[in-house]
């Protein structure tokens, strides 16, 4: 499976915490590249009254508007591409 691949099935598959209770820091091999590319957002609380940011597991994870459209291209992509070529089999 190539890197891109890796990165969009990890992005399908974003959430804070997984069905195992594991952190996305913890279960997410490209999350910081998802979100330099802006697929995803990461919130990260700071205490207010003393300004010290909360430590990772309380970060939290959010698919954004341009990653739930990467998604549904790649779904369409691949919808368009087995029909293609059911089609050209066919013929």
């Amino acid at each position: 499976m190539s890197t891109m691949s890796e990165v969009f099935a990890e992005l399908q598959h974003a959430c804070t915490r997984d069905d195992a209770g594991q952190h996305f820091t913890e279960f997410m091999r490209y999350w910081d590249y998802l979100e330099y590319v802006g697929l995803i957002a990461i919130d990260r609380p700071i205490h207010q009254p003393t300004g010290i940011p909360y430590s990772c597991e309380h970060w939290t994870l959010e698919v954004t508007q341009l990653g739930l459209d990467s998604i549904c291209d790649r779904i369409n992509l691949a919808g368009i591409a087995a029909t293609i070529t059911t089609t050209n089999e066919e013929n």
